[in-house]
């Protein structure tokens, strides 16, 4: 097993003083360029300019299972013809999201940040998929044995800037991670699964202004089921885009993020390509009962025998504020086209 270590610095954490406690600029770490240290990370390529990934990191310091989202980008104008009059940058970060710190700054200069590389598999509306996380625990405690040990790894460490690599077994990490995967019964409530909906909004800032200045598309992003639900669920602010309700108990609900063109189609998990509905009228949408217009109205199809289905035809859909979460028109059309009324094929179904 693999650990990165890294020790926090102050000016990537703001330059946060007790005369200026809010950070100058964004929090970020810096990553080194060596390869034993990044090829734990996603590969970016020096040839796209200020290519980038994103990381799903699930904290092992908060008392629940929660997904963040973090952007890792290569800054190379280096290599694209300058800094347009600034220094020229070679360089990895990755942009921490303020979810990741809650309505604090928690990260401190000289905390040891431990990512642990980790292949989950989850199930999301009964499709089982592997995604690549990273478990980070923090330790801020300069006096206890775990810290010097991180520490005094990150001080022999080769390459300077507060790295490490750690093959031994962490048993704190494993052990909370463990603790996070499998709770008891006693804290199983609070460790059910949570996504915080502030860090879909602020990758998908990063993701619109980094797409327009870079090769890479946003196609290239989303490949998994789970980050799919996570965003579509944010866009349409936890309600049923059709009905605008939701039945809910605690964590549970009745909705699900459906895909317009349709995975077996070789549709996208990008976020336009997604409508969160109940779990009845994904069922309806997937055979094709009713599909979705161009002016985001619903159009039932006329064989579809239900009188509370029909009730909703020609009304508008919950519509996204921002374009990255607006379900894009080619989606849309092709649900037109190959999907309305395939339920007729299959027989009278209803």
């Amino acid at each position: 097993m693999t650990y990165l270590l890294k020790r926090l610095g102050h000016q990537e954490l703001g330059s946060i003083t007790t005369e200026s406690p809010r950070p100058s600029r964004g929090r970020y770490l810096m990553m080194p360029k060596s390869n034993e240290f990044l090829s734990s990370l996603p590969h970016l390529s020096q040839t796209v300019l200020n290519d980038y990934r994103i990381l799903t990191i699930i904290p092992l310091y908060k008392d629940r299972f929660e997904r963040n989202y973090c952007t890792f980008v290569y800054n190379n104008d280096k290599y694209h013809g300058g800094g347009n009059g600034g220094q020229p940058r070679d360089e990895y970060r990755i942009y921490l999201n303020r979810a990741l710190e809650g309505d604090t700054y928690y990260f401190e200069a000289n905390d040891i940040l431990v990512l642990k590389p980790h292949v989950l598999i989850t199930n999301v509306d009964g499709v089982e998929e592997s995604e690549t996380v990273y478990f980070s625990y923090l330790e801020k405690n300069r006096s206890s044995r775990l810290y010097q040990y991180l520490d005094e790894c990150i001080t022999n460490y080769p390459i300077r800037g507060g790295y490490g690599v750690l093959e031994d077994e962490i048993e704190e990490v494993e052990r909370a991670i463990h603790n996070i995967l499998h709770p008891t019964a006693d804290n199983r409530d609070q460790n059910m699964e949570e996504f915080n909906e502030n860090t879909a909004i602020d990758v998908s800032s990063r993701i619109t202004t980094r797409s327009n200045n870079s090769g890479r598309s946003i196609e290239d992003l989303f490949n998994n089921q789970t980050m799919f639900r996570n965003f579509v669920q944010v866009a349409y602010r936890g309600r049923c885009a059709i009905t605008n309700q939701v039945i809910r108990s605690g964590n549970f609900h009745n909705l699900q993020a459906a895909h317009i063109h349709p995975r077996s189609h070789n549709g996208l998990y990008t976020p336009n390509n997604g409508i969160l509905m109940n779990r009845d009228m994904h069922w309806a949408f997937d055979v094709g009962c009713f599909t979705i217009n161009e002016d985001y109205t619903i159009q039932v199809h006329p064989e579809v025998e239900s009188e509370y289905l029909h009730s909703f035809n020609g009304r508008q859909i919950f519509i996204p504020e921002t374009d990255f979460f607006r379900p894009s028109p080619p989606n849309l059309e092709y649900h037109r086209d190959n999907i309305f009324g395939g339920f007729l094929e299959r027989g009278r179904i209803m």
